[in-house]
């Protein structure tokens, strides 16, 4: 009879035994699960984080990424850096008449059209257009499509003289990356640097210094009549 107590005994042990097995192996199961979903809790949000700042990364690029550039000159001369949105995404005054423009008005950020008209605006407060003989404006861009976007520049440029009810002579045309470059290392718009040019080769006196700053009040001789 002992020896039976015993055997039962033992049985139930074992089974304690088993149960405690079977509880302690749950426990590290679980927690073990529980520590994965939280290392992958932590991985997903690292992998979202480095997704947005690789999208952000981009994005900054492709806004800030120039696609062309548009020069205009009345007397003011102004430079506007546009990216593949249509954006201004920096300009530039080539002499005093565009900085006064420049000072008075924030063309940065906005959809390039909106800057020309704003730009426009301001030469007519200010007697620019109306004392000038001649609207230039340059475009350049290695854009696939730019003798479409060099039509829409001139569309647009012509339809808000119209709206304005100004007549006044226009030259938009393209230019290449070569006339641009060599442009800005004399401190000019495309227009004016190959006006200056074909003078040149009819007239010595022509210098880019002579005529960098205001057609109509230095050297008249040689430059007033460079963009009539």
């Amino acid at each position: 009879m002992i020896f039976l107590n015993n055997k039962f005994h033992n049985i139930f042990d074992n089974i304690k035994a088993e149960d405690e097995l079977k509880k302690n192996t749950y426990d590290f199961v679980m927690s073990k699960a529980r520590q994965k979903n939280r290392l992958n809790f932590v991985a997903t949000v690292f992998t979202t984080l480095a997704f947005l700042f690789a999208m952000g990364f981009i994005s900054y690029n492709a806004y800030f990424t120039k696609t062309a550039v548009v020069d205009v000159d009345v007397n003011p001369s102004i430079e506007l850096t546009i990216n593949r949105f249509e954006y201004v995404i920096d300009s530039k005054a080539y002499n005093n008449n565009g900085a006064i423009v420049l000072d008075n008005v924030n063309v940065k950020n906005k959809p390039y059209k909106e800057a020309l008209t704003m730009l426009i605006d301001e030469m007519i407060d200010l007697k620019y257009i109306q004392d000038a003989e001649l609207f230039s404006a340059t475009l350049q861009t290695d854009d696939k499509n730019k003798n479409e976007r060099l039509m829409y520049l001139q569309e647009y440029i012509n339809s808000v003289f119209v709206a304005k009810n100004i007549n006044i002579k226009q030259e938009i045309f393209e230019v290449d990356s070569d006339i641009k470059l060599h442009s800005r290392e004399e401190n000019l718009t495309p227009a004016k640097y190959m006006a200056i040019l074909e003078a040149q080769e009819v007239d010595s006196a022509v210098t880019f210094d002579s005529c960098r700053e205001d057609f109509h009040q230095r050297n008249k001789k040689t430059c007033s009549q460079l963009f009539i």
